[in-house]
């Protein structure tokens, strides 16, 4: 019986992420995606227009989000009536979190 081969890259570098789906409810925005590590991710935003941008918890509680969907930095306002949708902001915001999760990892 052969033996097999060893894998040439014990470590590889995670899969490629799946696309994110951003989905607006009447309640708030939810997004799934796979974060930087291959983990999938699903995560709630809610909150009125022109108020601060929460973002509920398994436990049921709630953090304010801030800029790039972090945990520190300037937080986020969700916008007015006219300037987009909660879904939009949410899209935006998650851009600006990939970049900057590309930036730092290269």
């Amino acid at each position: 019986m052969p033996m097999p081969k060893p894998n040439p890259n014990p470590n590889p570098k995670p899969t490629t992420p799946v696309r994110a789906r951003i989905t607006e409810t009447l309640g708030g925005v939810t997004l799934d995606y796979t974060d930087e590590w291959g983990d999938r991710r699903v995560r709630v935003f809610i909150g009125q227009p022109g108020r601060y941008i929460r973002e509920s918890d398994e436990r049921g509680g709630t953090r304010q989000v801030c800029s790039g969907l972090a945990a520190t930095g300037k937080t986020l306002i969700w916008w007015r009536e006219g300037h987009g949708t909660r879904a939009d902001q949410i899209r935006q915001e998650y851009r600006r979190m990939r970049r900057a999760a590309r930036g730092v990892a290269s």
